[in-house]
């Protein structure tokens, strides 16, 4: 029992070192992908989401995404998908976001995105 309870409070200490962030990424001209970060930004974990006020769809992937295609991760107004880490909380599971990248079937809409480094 006394195991258990050390093991709790060791979590708990690990995750309450992390910081949370976020930004905000806008397409452009839709058709033309965007990445997520224009450099290096890796982390532990993050969400996407589209606000509310978009119209269109954005799709999430990888450098190959193209909203004309419908290949990738289709988010429409105010959904999201969060990309976590997998296995035990000692592992390292990184994402850079400089490797994500967005494009939307509407100009000038985007998505927000929080990440924990």
């Amino acid at each position: 029992m006394k195991y258990l309870a050390c093991f709790t409070l060791s979590v708990g200490l690990a995750y309450s070192q992390l910081a949370t962030y976020g930004l905000f990424k806008t397409v452009t001209t839709s058709g033309t992908a965007v990445r997520l970060s224009a450099t290096s930004l890796v982390v532990r974990s993050f969400v996407v989401q589209a606000p509310g006020a978009n119209t269109g769809v954005i799709y999430i992937g990888g450098s190959d995404i193209l909203a004309a295609s419908k290949n990738g991760v289709a988010l429409t107004a105010a959904t999201s998908i969060a990309f976590l880490p997998v296995g035990e909380h000692k592992t390292v599971n990184e994402f850079d976001l400089k490797n994500i990248w967005i494009d939307s079937t509407v100009s000038a809409e985007g998505v927000s995105v929080t990440y924990i480094k």
